[in-house]
């Protein structure tokens, strides 16, 4: 090892910049657009990511609900906010479903799948009590608190793997 170390030491800095240069070309050409479209399925990382997202979401909408604006408008000002581009053209999607005159929790769940279940039966739930500008804002906290555990749990693995891998 210290002979190849010797003779070829001037290529871990250029290995390590070319991958640099790789990933930056990747993530410009479709990169990010398939990390926005793949990254809630990751296998471990992924219901917290869903998490992360949804109770951005539903925190935005619910403080814009609160402050009058209607729910087409919340949904056009969080789509143009939202960090994955996935989700803004799903959010979209709900937008012009809900001026076609679907509710607000049938046009989030058919415009993407993040939206179903719990989600779907959030929104609803609210919708039908009228509690619009307070129940997301709930979920949406419980949603954070819930990530903030999973990323804690996932930070104290971290020590453990590291032992294992180093010995």
């Amino acid at each position: 090892m210290g002979e190849f170390t010797e003779n070829y030491y001037w290529a871990v800095p250029v290995g390590i910049l070319l991958a640099i240069a790789l990933a930056i070309v990747f993530w410009r050409s479709g990169g990010k657009e398939l990390w926005h479209r793949y990254q809630f399925d990751m296998y471990i990382v992924g219901k917290t990511i869903k998490k992360i997202a949804l109770a951005e979401i539903f925190s935005l909408f619910s403080t814009l609900h609160s402050a009058g604006i209607a729910p087409q408008q919340s949904l056009q000002i969080i789509a143009k906010s939202c960090r994955n581009s996935v989700l803004a053209k799903a959010i979209a999607t709900a937008t012009d479903k809900l001026y076609q005159g679907k509710t607000l929790s049938e046009s989030l769940k058919t415009s993407h799948p993040i939206f179903e279940n719990e989600t779907f039966q959030v929104i609803h739930s609210a919708e039908v009590t009228g509690n619009l500008d307070v129940r997301p804002l709930r979920f949406s906290q419980n949603l954070f608190a819930k990530a903030e555990i999973e990323v804690d749990n996932l930070i104290a693995t971290i020590p453990a793997i590291m032992l294992g891998l180093v010995g």
